[in-house]
């Protein structure tokens, strides 16, 4: 009956599945692993050499002496921001001065023919001096074969050029034009290099600055210190060590460039003044020391006195405003000229109290610095850099409103004191000549000397402040030779990843073969989505023969089909003289097959059986027997032939076969006939079992009408070819109760498939009788070449372990 072999559905993940595939699959770990260790040695061999070097920088909190230069104006922020010095350290400005000082132009490379070529830097036998002149075309592969101590060829790539030259002479092509001279600072013998092939090319400075510039890496060395940390791969080992150096050096002297610039200015100013007042002493001195040659001097009067000394002031305060109209006039021109201020000079070096302007200046060397340091970052066109430039416009608007105010102040107070200067001449002209012009002649000494005096001071400041100011930052370690540390590739370093990487990919292909696969493999995708019995599997047909019961009747085709003919019994419980029908949801699923061998079975045992073609659309059982199909089943419903004319006993003992006949144009209207059942009726007297062969399910209705005929209806499923989709089908078929005592079989079973082992003879029970392994002394009759040794070792492992798991 049915209920014995119903089974529940499983939906449980079955990992011990799934861990007897991996284990079974072990050849395809140890051929991963294999390769892997192959592309590892491989990888390692050829693999170009990167090698890492790093440096420390301290940088300091404070900046130095700049109060005494700018008279308490900050033009620089007391506090470092690292961040930005980050992104100066990497700016292409930065790393481009340092590489231009270098001698990156040129890379010369050996050949070697079984490993990576030799990149040559500092150890070339031979030095390509470019002509600076002419232009000279970057990554062209130019090859240099040496034939003598003193003669080279010269081969360019993708060109037809290809010269025999000597050191020293003179090449020139559309391409290139330099000389090739010896080495000198190597002591080589060139005999030696005879025979030896190189190469060289000419970078591209842009593309080798921005190499460099992203593989330099900057960071804090702990998050609460100043000190920097830099490193930096590279394929040669001394040149990522002088392009390090080289960067941190070019970064102080800039640095303190920086922090000079404006004390030079304002030296460059004062220097600009004092021409103008030496020029003026000069003068007065010599005419002082003609007047005292040439006149005598007389004493004069305390009123004359009072005036003169009211008028000095004044000349002294018309020289101050002088000076600062002075300063005004070059803050303006400049701005006019530069569009920017690049002086930076402050207003209270020389006295000149405008904390307005000492305002705006400080906001405008602030602004300055965040721009700089904004125009460092690789992305130009960021929100912050266009608020600044803003900012910037609106200062040096400002700038000019203010400098022009003052300015207008300026000539105001000046025009106030010239009109004092001359009442005061007014009343000196009543005092005589002589002793007004010595008074004038010392006045104007006096004036000129305190400004000189005053200018000289300021001048002696800012040289202190020049040479007391530091770059900001200090070295700790320079970047050694010794100290670089090869990262790739390490001997042995990757095993693990590869081992991991080995281990994971067939498991990835497994599972994920298994997760896409929408294909029929083992019983445990038939319990999943539906509740029908599994009658059996049939091991896969290794026979060229249609029959393979028949002819090999010890076969595991065949011990396959005994095991689904035993199973069947149980749906056939206390019915006499059954019909079996044998359908598929789709074609292909080797519906025949099973029906004609299991019909054979029947027929072996002495029972009369019967296989009927039914298939009135597409038939093949006459096939199978070599049946013209001239006439039968169709024949016989329409009423041309008679029932003994349309039975055919076949070869085999026991076996009828009722074939389909020529194809009818309405064979649903025949299947559904009286006559059909008629025909089942009489037939059922007349042999023990009755094996019908259906069409398709799922392309025609044919089946569901057979159905009612039949005593047991079996389901052919074959392994990874009927989709999963077909379950469904079968599940509704049951659920509606459109066909009865339904079974499932599952067809061409291919052991290796579902564990990659060929284990047993079906995987619903998967066990084989092991009574030996030598030909003649294994339970089956086959004609199957002994496995080789490792599929019997795999055999016999993945046994131990199911003894584990049962």
């Amino acid at each position: 009956m049915e209920e014995h072999l119903t089974h529940t559905k499983s939906t449980s993940f079955d990992i011990k599945n799934y861990i007897l595939k991996l284990i079974a699959h072990w050849y395809l770990f140890a051929i991963a692993i294999i390769l892997g260790f192959c592309y590892n040695y491989f990888d390692t061999r050829f693999a170009e050499n990167v090698y890492s070097i790093n440096s420390t920088m301290l940088l300091s909190d404070e900046l130095q002496n700049t109060q005494a230069v700018v008279g308490g104006l900050k033009l620089f922020d007391n506090r470092k921001n690292y961040e930005n010095e980050f992104g100066v350290l990497k700016s292409f400005a930065l790393n481009e001065t340092a590489i231009k000082e270098l001698d990156f132009t040129i890379s010369y490379f050996k050949n070697e023919h079984f490993k990576s070529d030799i990149d040559l830097y500092k150890y070339t036998p031979f030095i390509v001096v470019l002509d600076s002149t002419k232009n000279q075309t970057d990554w062209l592969k130019c090859d240099l074969h040496i034939v003598s101590k003193d003669e080279f060829i010269l081969k360019i790539e993708n060109t037809s050029i290809e010269k025999k030259l000597k050191f020293g002479q003179k090449f020139e092509s559309e391409y290139f034009n330099f000389k090739i001279v010896k080495n000198e600072k190597l002591n080589i013998d060139y005999k030696q290099l005879i025979g030896d092939e190189y190469y060289f090319y000419k970078n591209n400075i842009n593309s080798l600055v921005k190499s460099y510039q992203g593989s330099l890496n900057v960071d804090l060395r702990s998050p609460n210190s100043s000190i920097l940390w830099l490193w930096v791969d590279g394929s040669v080992p001394e040149r990522i060590v002088d392009y390090l150096n080289k960067l941190t050096e070019v970064y102080l002297i800039q640095s303190l460039e920086a922090k000079n610039r404006i004390v030079f200015n304002t030296i460059r100013f004062i220097d600009n003044q004092l021409k103008g007042v030496i020029d003026s002493l000069d003068e007065v001195e010599d005419k002082m020391q003609l007047f005292k040659q040439n006149n005598n001097i007389l004493d004069v009067g305390k009123e004359a006195e009072m005036l003169f000394t009211e008028l000095d002031n004044l000349q002294k305060e018309k020289k101050l405003l002088e000076l600062k109209q002075s300063f005004y006039d070059y803050f303006a021109k400049d701005l006019k000229e530069n569009g920017e201020l690049t002086t930076g000079i402050s207003p209270s070096f020389l006295d000149i109290q405008d904390p307005v302007l000492e305002s705006l200046l400080d906001e405008y060397q602030k602004l300055k610095s965040e721009i700089q340091i904004l125009n460092y970052d690789v992305k130009k066109n960021v929100p912050n850099l266009d608020i600044a430039k803003l900012k910037m416009v609106s200062i040096n608007n400002e700038l000019n409103v203010h400098i022009e105010s003052s300015l207008k102040a300026i000539s105001y107070n000046y025009r106030d004191i010239k009109k004092k200067i001359e009442l005061i001449d007014s009343k000196l002209s009543q005092i005589p000549s002589v002793e007004r012009e010595i008074q004038n002649i010392q006045r104007r000494y006096k004036l000129n000397d305190d400004i000189y005096t005053f200018l000289l001071e300021k001048r002696t400041e800012a040289g202190i402040t020049m040479a007391s100011n530091s770059p900001g930052a200090k070295i700790l370690d320079v970047a050694k030779y010794e100290n670089v540390i090869k990262k790739s590739p390490q001997p042995g370093g990757n095993r693990t990843k590869i081992i991991f990487i080995c281990l994971l990919f067939p498991i990835l292909i497994i599972v994920g073969k298994d997760f896409f696969n929408n294909k029929i493999i083992d019983k445990s995708d038939v319990e999943k989505d539906c509740i029908l019995p599994i009658l059996g599997s049939i091991s896969r047909n290794t026979y060229k023969e249609d029959l393979p019961v028949y002819k090999y009747p010890k076969s595991p085709v065949a011990e396959s089909f005994r095991l689904v003919k035993t199973n069947l019994q149980y749906l056939l419980i206390k019915v006499k003289n059954p019909v079996i029908s044998v359908n598929s949801t789709v074609g292909g699923e080797g519906k025949t097959f099973c029906s004609t061998n299991l019909a054979v079975l029947y027929a072996r045992s002495k029972k009369r059986t019967l296989l009927i073609g039914l298939d009135l659309r597409k038939p093949k059982t006459q096939l199978l027997f070599k049946n013209p199909n001239i006439i039968g089943l169709s024949t016989y419903l329409i009423g041309y032939n008679t029932l003994d004319e349309v039975l055919v006993e076949t070869h085999i003992e026991n076996l009828y076969l009722l074939p389909s006949g020529p194809i009818p144009p309405n064979p649903a209207e025949l299947i559904e006939s009286d006559k059909m059942l008629d025909l089942i009726v009489e037939l059922k007297t007349k042999f023990d079992y009755i094996l019908i062969d259906t069409p398709p399910v799922a392309h025609v209705a044919d089946a569901l009408l057979i159905a009612k005929f039949a005593d047991a209806n079996i389901f052919v499923m074959r392994q990874n070819y009927s989709s999963k989709n077909v379950l469904k089908i079968v599940e509704e078929l049951h659920q509606a109760k459109k066909m009865t005592n339904m079974g499932i079989v599952i067809n061409d079973v291919n052991p290796s498939v579902i564990f990659g082992l060929k284990y047993g003879y079906g995987f619903s029970y998967g066990y084989n009788y092991g009574y030996g392994t030598e030909e003649g002394q294994g339970y089956y009759e086959n004609n199957i070449q002994k496995q080789n040794i490792f599929k019997r070792i795999g055999q016999k492992f993945y046994a131990e372990l199911k003894k584990i798991f049962s």
